[in-house]
C-alpha cells in the first residue's frame, strides 16, 4: 500500500486519481500507523515548502517522516 501523506496541504484529489490510474493501492492519511505499514510513501509537494515544513510539524509528522526515509 502506499500512503499519501494529508496534512492539509496539496491536491490530493489529482494524486489519488493518478494513483488510481495506475491500479494503485493507496490511502490518503495523517494516521501515523498507516504511515508507518505503508509500502511507500508519498509527500505531496508545494510550491513553497517552508509553509508545507511548519503544517507537518504542527500534525506532528515530521519526526515520523524523517524516520520512515532513513529506512529507506
Amino acid at each position: 500500500m502506499i500512503a499519501v501523506v494529508d496534512y492539509g496541504v496539496g491536491n490530493l484529489f489529482s494524486l489519488k486519481s493518478s494513483f488510481a490510474k495506475l491500479g494503485a493501492e493507496i490511502c490518503v492519511t495523517g494516521d501515523k500507523q498507516k504511515i508507518m505499514s505503508a509500502e511507500k510513501i508519498v509527500l505531496p509537494g508545494v510550491g513553497a515548502f517552508g509553509d508545507a515544513a511548519c503544517k507537518l510539524k504542527y500534525e506532528n509528522l515530521d519526526t515520523l517522516l524523517v524516520s520512515e526515509a532513513k529506512k529507506g
